[in-house]
């Protein structure tokens, strides 16, 4: 059996000493192991975000918990838990119930495929779900705040669904956090 992808990861934090950006991180591991997938990139940092011996220390950078110095600013290292528990927590509750958003919703099943965390060329979805009418949603979770760049994450997935699964059908995209800012309230009214 192959090392997992995240424990070569680990590896190279552990030896290079310091926080990495994920994508860096990947390069690294494909130089050793080379990844399967559309979006090496995302899997990894997926796997990286659920991993307790990771720490997220900044957009798309990580590191170990053992070796960071983001663990002698516990403020830091215990809203990185929350945002990453938040976000686990309010997809698990939500996959459970997809109707607390809309009645009929339901999680995307194809071919032993499974809408939670679904890979597709562009990212990695948090839900895709169908609705009553068999049409797409493709729905984002954020932690906290919602900015402009989740409006065009949304929009890529939905292009991507559009061109690859709906057949025709429509696709929407929710984006369900704490709080929106201002252009994002904007953006989806317009």
């Amino acid at each position: 059996m192959s090392e997992p992808y995240v424990n070569i990861a680990y590896r190279i934090l552990l030896e290079k000493g310091e926080p990495m950006h994920y994508r860096d991180i990947t390069a690294e591991v494909q130089k050793i192991r080379t990844m399967g997938g559309k979006t090496p990139d995302a899997t990894l940092r997926t796997d990286m975000g659920r991993d307790p011996r990771f720490v997220r220390i900044g957009q798309g950078v990580y590191a170990l918990v053992e070796l960071n110095s983001i663990n002698s600013r516990p403020e830091l290292n215990k809203e990185n838990e929350l945002s990453i528990k938040y976000e686990n927590d309010l997809e698990e509750h939500l996959v459970r119930d997809l109707s607390q958003l809309e009645n009929g919703l339901t999680i995307f099943e194809k071919e032993g495929l499974n809408g939670r965390q679904y890979n597709t060329d562009v990212g990695r979805i948090d839900i895709l779900a169908v609705d009553k009418n068999n049409n797409f949603v493709v729905i984002e979770l954020k932690a906290h705040l919602a900015n402009d760049s989740a409006v065009g994450q949304v929009l890529g997935y939905m292009s991507y669904v559009s061109q690859k699964l709906a057949k025709g059908n429509t696709v929407r995209g929710f984006i369900v956090a704490r709080e929106f800012d201002k252009r994002v309230k904007y953006a989806v009214e317009y």
